[in-house]
């Protein structure tokens, strides 16, 4: 009965002590499917698999590998880091739209505060805000 009781506490120790590993690798595969595969992840990836090329290459010069298998194993790094460098420009495309609507939000506020106050810088001509003491485009003071 003893034995039957301690083999119990051990079974539930050993699940108390691995239940967090298994969470937090769950948690990881659940947090990555939904947010994709980060920047770093992709960069890291494709320096792999150019370092994977250098190592056949060096295979295939020393004679342990053939020269088709060494072909074949090179086109698929080669079209792994076309995905990847596909991956890499469709995040680069993304960042640059945000930045552009980010500048065009920027241009439109600038606009509105340098709207209809008809003042004008005599350093460089262009408006000036209501209120300012020098010209936010070349510096000059304004009185």
């Amino acid at each position: 009965m003893s034995e039957l009781l301690a083999l119990l506490i051990m079974i539930v120790l050993a699940v108390y002590v691995v239940w967090p590993f298994y969470r937090l690798r769950s948690q990881n595969a659940a947090w990555q499917s939904a947010a994709g595969v980060s920047i770093q992840d992709l960069h890291y990836q494709k320096r792999i698999a150019t370092e994977i090329i250098q190592d056949l290459h060096f295979d295939h010069q020393t004679g342990k590998l053939g020269d088709e298998d060494h072909q074949e194993l090179v086109r698929e790094q080669e079209g792994l880091i076309s995905r990847l460098t596909d991956q890499l420009n469709k995040h680069s495309k993304s960042s640059n739209d945000l930045s552009a609507r980010l500048e065009s939000e920027i241009a439109q506020q600038k606009a509105k505060l340098f709207q209809g106050n008809g003042a004008v810088c005599p350093g460089c001509g262009k408006s000036r805000p209501q209120g300012a003491k020098f010209c936010p485009q070349c510096g000059a003071p304004l009185a």
